[in-house]
């Protein structure tokens, strides 16, 4: 507020001789936009258009709030006086930078305007008229959201009296007497939609690309619905193009991260050279300041170096690999000298667990299975199975749980102990998840010990969380080649590929009448995909399949397609997603059920067909079982289903590969998957 005081003061002093003036014009011909544009891919054309249709005798203007440089073209009018200074976006919180910047903006506005209204470019949408918004007397009005969690997460702010713009935000607006107005007919988003037609759609969290669901971030059921209601639909549609873009962490020229250790510096200096305009100055500036704020920052620094390390050389030690191995940027150099020593307590790490861990004595000769053996899970199931393979071989083993997931726990579950046995372990936990494992069963690592690790995963490459765990590992065993190959491409470590076994599966006596989705079937063709959504769904791709079934028939015209998933409950906007691939044909039926696992294999004995037309398989397991039941399977040609899959056996579809695409940060989006051909699915299904 100290910075921005002097202009505060001038535009109060001018709005009060402008009101006095100007009181005979209709507030909305008196009335101004400021658009806020965040750092990111948003352009405000888009909003300014539609804000125009409505009241083409409003002012314009918006004001970026990113680096300067890379300021969008001059689609509208730049409030430049208004713009954030290099240090104000390098060492402000984005969201608090952004509505400070649009209040200071509205204060400048309100000498020629007696109302300005903020509006957030890729928050709202603009789809009908908003003289409602300006029609009252209050000095200020803020819409806020239902589910508002920060002074921040409000969709709009109708400002009056220019002094209130020091308040910085909403939340401190609302403290000085801003009017707090829901706007339950003018604004509707994820949490209410009560108005048939609204003017403002909080669309925050909407990503265009999934139209299907207003909050593309959401795991769990919304209170408001997308698929089902046309009108809703139809007004995304149209309202999309205005909040087309991302939101972008703030980069400085060479590619330097502003993080939170850059942005507390830049805050708290005065000293601190221009970061866009002198970048070379500004990494120069950073030097060993950065490698300070680290130690102060993060706790976990503090911890490990703290009470051990009173000269500083073991933390200048790990300053300097950090500097290309923890996530760092290269652009920030090493620590010339020693750092001071900090306070804190030493870190209990792994290897003070495993050094502290008693002295056990090996038994040659045979295995500890290690794996989630008691959950619900896929995971689960590969270890059960090799538990099996070992009981059936004859190999001397003993079992231990795993409990780091949250699957849940099976009735059925087979006898563990809880120290292991042997000096070689089999580990069926996957190699992201290896750090947990190392930290719960340290006893499994140390002096002639042997650990294998039994992984799985879905892509040609490696994710950068999975990389670790190849130093801590003897061996890697793979389900499938394709599996294996990922791994032989990121290590020297012997890699072998050991296939799982697959008994024949035990199936129910459910027939089609006992499933309700199935009851009227009769002999119709039955198309089948089976999924579970925590498997993620774009990977599994049941989209694939309803797209090739709507090409292959017309409506009513005799088969069925039962798309068959589990967790929609967690996964909600991915269901959402299906729902909206599927509307409109009876002919396809979405099911989300969880079932035993007899009953399973009781409704895939009940298909004509099981299709997977996947992105992805490290191995295809519910294929396998379909093709044991007799079941005829279609699936695409890729990964690892082919070890078991051919022309002679399956029906197979040709793709290409493509980039990964709503991989739910599982995947690395640089990464590589398949796209199966669909007029080849198309006519394989007819």
């Amino acid at each position: 507020t100290t910075k921005f005081g002097v202009l505060v003061d001038q535009a109060c002093h001018v709005v009060g001789l402008h009101v006095q003036q100007d009181r005979t014009v209709p507030v909305s011909q008196a009335a101004a936009v400021v658009l806020v544009v965040p750092h990111g891919t948003w352009r405000p054309d888009a909003l300014a258009a539609a804000i125009a249709e409505h009241h083409p005798h409003w002012q314009l203007v918006a004001v970026w709030c990113g680096d300067p440089q890379l300021r969008p073209p001059n689609v509208v009018t730049w409030m430049d006086t208004a713009e954030p200074t290099e240090h104000e976006v390098v060492g402000a919180e984005p969201h608090h930078l952004e509505w400070t910047t649009g209040l200071r903006a509205a204060a400048a506005m309100l000498a020629t305007h007696s109302v300005v209204v903020v509006l957030h470019v890729g928050s709202v949408a603009v789809c009908g008229p908003l003289d409602a918004l300006v029609d009252d007397d209050a000095v200020a009005t803020v819409l806020p959201r239902d589910d508002e969690r920060s002074p921040f997460m409000h969709s709009v702010v109708v400002l009056r009296d220019p002094k209130l713009a020091a308040a910085g935000d909403p939340a401190a607006l609302v403290a000085l007497g801003a009017r707090v107005e829901p706007g339950v007919d003018l604004v509707v988003g994820r949490a209410a939609w009560r108005a048939r037609r609204p003017s403002l759609v909080d669309l925050d969290r909407f990503d265009a690309q999934q139209p299907w669901v207003l909050d593309a971030t959401a795991e769990l059921p919304g209170p408001v619905d997308v698929i089902g209601f046309p009108e809703r639909e139809s007004l995304l549609a149209s309202a999309a193009e205005q909040v087309q873009g991302q939101r972008l962490p703030i980069g400085l020229p060479g590619g330097l991260h502003v993080d939170e250790h850059v942005r507390r510096l830049v805050a708290a200096a005065d000293d601190a050279p221009r970061p866009f305009s002198d970048a070379a100055s500004f990494r120069r500036w950073l030097g060993d300041r950065y490698w300070g704020a680290v130690r102060r920052d993060r706790a976990d620094v503090r911890a490990a170096f703290g009470g051990r390390d009173p000269d500083g050389t073991a933390y200048l030690q790990w300053c300097r690999v950090a500097a290309v191995a923890d996530s760092v940027s290269l652009l920030i150099a090493p620590p010339r000298a020693p750092l001071q020593p900090i306070d804190g307590r030493p870190l209990n790490t792994t290897k003070a667990v495993v050094a502290a861990a008693p002295h056990m004595t090996a038994t040659p000769g045979g295995v500890n299975l290690v794996g989630y053996l008691d959950r619900e899970s896929s995971l689960g199931d590969v270890a059960r199975r090799l538990l099996a393979a070992l009981d059936a071989g004859g190999v001397s083993h003993v079992a231990l749980a795993s409990a780091r997931t949250a699957s849940p726990l099976i009735d059925d579950a087979p006898a563990t102990v809880e120290q292991p046995v042997y000096d070689t372990s089999l580990a069926v936990v996957n190699a992201d998840q290896w750090a947990g494992l190392r930290e719960d069963r340290p006893e499994l690592w140390g002096p002639a010990r042997r650990v294998i690790g039994y992984w799985f995963w879905e892509l040609a490459t490696l994710s950068v969380a999975m990389r670790p765990a190849l130093h801590a590992v003897d061996e890697v065993w793979a389900g499938t080649e394709f599996v294996a190959d990922a791994f032989r491409h990121a290590t020297v470590k012997p890699v072998r590929v050991v296939p799982l076994p697959v008994a024949e599966p035990v199936v129910s006596g459910r027939t089609r009448a006992e499933f309700p989705w199935l009851a009227d079937a009769a002999d119709r063709f039955v198309f089948l995909v089976v999924f579970d959504h925590l498997s993620v769904t774009e990977r599994k791709n049941p989209f694939g399949a309803i797209h090739a079934f709507r090409r292959a028939f017309a409506p009513g015209e005799g088969p069925l397609l039962v798309i068959k998933s589990m967790n929609a409950s967690r996964a909600w906007a991915d269901h959402q997603r299906v729902l909206d691939a599927a509307a409109g044909r009876d002919d396809i039926r979405v099911v989300d059920a969880h079932l035993s696992r007899a009953d399973q294999m009781a409704l895939v004995a009940c298909a004509d067909t099981l299709v997977s037309l996947h992105r992805s398989e490290g191995l295809g397991l519910h294929l396998a079982e379909a093709m044991w039941l007799g079941v005829p399977t279609m699936a695409t040609r890729y990964s690892g289903n082919l070890d078991f899959m051919d022309d002679s056996c399956s029906v197979l579809i040709d793709a290409t590969e493509v980039p990964v695409r709503f991989g739910r940060g599982v995947y690395p989006p640089r990464a590589r998957w398949a796209d199966p051909d669909l007029d080849q699915a198309t006519a394989a299904m007819r």
